[in-house]
């Protein structure tokens, strides 16, 4: 069971001041200070599949000094059945979490178990091995990332994500998708958990990527929530555009999402889900889907969409 989410009140703060940028490597690591916030905990994820169709989501949680979510699932065709996991157990509890600044990479691994899972860090390239490197996945980044503030009188956030390229194997088949990873800070002394974002304003966050015939990419980021806490991320051309959002979800009969219109700037989509991801216990859920754009006539060739939400 999720906890019980606070009420809204409007010196938490709930506006979002959001921007185009690239991450730096410090950006990245436990002691990054962006306005004076403190690091609360980084996410790598990824929608991949294989040359058979067989679609996986992955994701890794570390914050300051251990990671405790973790899944490799693997995807069901009927968008009302929960996803299998590859993996019953996989490494979770402390961690070395550092970097080397001769090199310019972060390292992120288990001190007593470094080949149970292995992640490195470099900006706009990082590399995941799991499950004694039966994963091992290569993330490129596509183009500009998204960072957006959110002060508040009684708490400030600062959340980033950067959309990339995923390639590479799992248990000896190649693989390929999308992902990226997210880092968030908050007001020194609170963690993610009891933080604004997830205790109290994220309602969907929704993120995607289309690749086109002509080998263009669109990929961008969505979420809506309590008051005014929304914002659009669209990367086009490799140009970034930054708008309000507005999603309308609609359900299942078990309340699980089943697709949404999304209103951002100027522009509509549609998400659909096509698969549920495999769920962590007492931690927000996510559908696997498909975002397209009202009036857009290029052909698809490769899509990825997740919606994290809260229910």
């Amino acid at each position: 069971m999720l906890l019980e989410r606070k009420p809204y009140d409007a010196s938490y703060g709930s506006r979002v001041l959001a921007e185009a940028f690239q991450p730096t490597l410090p950006y990245y690591f436990r002691t990054y200070r962006p306005h004076r916030l403190a690091y609360q905990a980084s996410w790598l994820w990824c929608g991949i599949h294989d040359q058979e169709g067989n679609r996986y989501a992955c994701l890794r949680e570390w914050k300051t000094e251990y990671t405790l979510n973790v899944l490799v699932s693997k995807l069901d065709k009927d968008p009302q059945a929960v996803a299998s996991r590859v993996y019953k157990r996989l490494n979770m509890g402390i961690i070395d979490f550092e970097m080397d600044q001769d090199q310019q990479v972060i390292l992120v691994q288990p001190p007593f178990a470094p080949g149970a899972f292995h992640i490195t860090v470099r900006p706009q390239h990082y590399q995941w091995k799991e499950a004694d490197g039966e994963l091992e996945l290569d993330f490129r980044s596509l183009g500009p990332a998204l960072k957006y503030l959110c002060p508040g009188e009684r708490e400030d956030a600062l959340y980033m994500s950067e959309f990339c390229r995923v390639t590479g194997t799992l248990q000896g088949r190649s693989v390929r998708g999308f992902g990226g990873m997210d880092c968030a800070f908050g007001t020194p002394g609170i963690g993610w958990i009891q933080g604004k974002i997830y205790s109290l304003l994220e309602k969907y966050w929704i993120v995607w990527a289309n690749r086109y015939e002509d080998e263009s990419i669109e990929y961008g980021i969505c979420f809506d929530g309590e008051a005014d806490f929304n914002s659009a991320f669209i990367v086009r051309d490799g140009r970034a555009k930054i708008s309000d959002c507005t999603i309308r979800m609609e359900y299942f009969d078990d309340g699980f999402p089943r697709q949404a219109n999304i209103t951002m700037g100027d522009e509509l989509y549609r998400f659909q889900t096509t698969a549920r991801v495999s769920k962590i216990k007492g931690f927000m859920q996510w559908a696997h889907g498909e975002m397209t754009r009202e009036g857009n006539e290029q052909k698809i060739v490769e899509k990825f969409s997740w919606l994290e939400f809260f229910g």
